[in-house]
């Protein structure tokens, strides 16, 4: 997408002003923690519920005039500051070239680009660190800095279906005289009896599940 060009609008919440201090305490004082309900079912509709209008409350929808360029994901209010007061360093450099301030405009830019490089490694390893559990998940977060290869290939999908076809046709030449297999059964015990589970068994595993939500869930799992 081309700077400057209009991205049009999009209707989300504003996570950027979401204060977590007052939904938590809001959130403290709902029926979902003073007065849950005692069934599987209701319980999951009374957290639906009190999560949305939570949610509706601090963070309601609004219509987002879409930026033409997106930022680093690493790129938060602090690069933004930095870059401000390096911005504004350099044009009272370019108004007054003085080399005070030819010195204080080098060493903001070194500043700011530090800051960069902060936010940068400290991102991608909080990303490595948070699905290390789920190889999947970081490899669609490392695949983005990946550069993508050309997608042409001479060959076609019959060309890599034939390849196969013949593969498996040699194979079963090659072993058409051998003897057939013998297969030994073997005792296998039956899972007859479960015994259950703990609380810190089912905590253990929840805690080392990755991070993970979509559209359908009330609020955005932290990563």
């Amino acid at each position: 997408m081309i700077r400057g060009q209009n991205a049009g609008t999009v209707h989300r919440r504003q996570w950027c002003r979401f204060d977590q201090d007052e939904f938590s305490e809001d959130l403290c004082q709902s029926d979902l923690l003073c007065n849950p309900p005692t069934d599987v079912v209701s319980l999951v509709t009374c957290y639906n519920d009190t999560l949305l209008m939570l949610l509706d409350k601090h963070v309601p929808f609004a219509d987002i005039k879409r930026r033409a360029h997106e930022n680093a994901p690493w790129y938060d209010r602090r690069c933004k500051q930095v870059k401000a007061d390096t911005r504004r360093l350099e044009r009272a450099y370019r108004r007054n070239k003085t080399a005070a301030n030819r010195e204080a405009w080098r060493r903001q830019s070194r500043l700011l680009w530090g800051t960069y490089q902060q936010k940068y490694v400290q991102y991608w390893s909080e990303i490595i660190s948070a699905n290390k559990n789920d190889p999947k998940a970081l490899w669609s977060k490392v695949n983005v800095k990946t550069p993508q290869l050309s997608t042409s290939v001479p060959h076609s999908a019959d060309d890599f279906a034939a390849f196969f076809r013949s593969k498996v046709d040699k194979i079963r030449q090659a072993t058409a005289a051998a003897p057939p297999l013998v297969i030994d059964d073997r005792p296998c015990t039956n899972l007859s009896a479960f015994s259950p589970v703990t609380p810190d068994e089912i905590s253990k595993i929840v805690k080392a599940a990755p991070s993970k939500h979509c559209s359908l869930d009330p609020i955005p799992t932290a990563a």
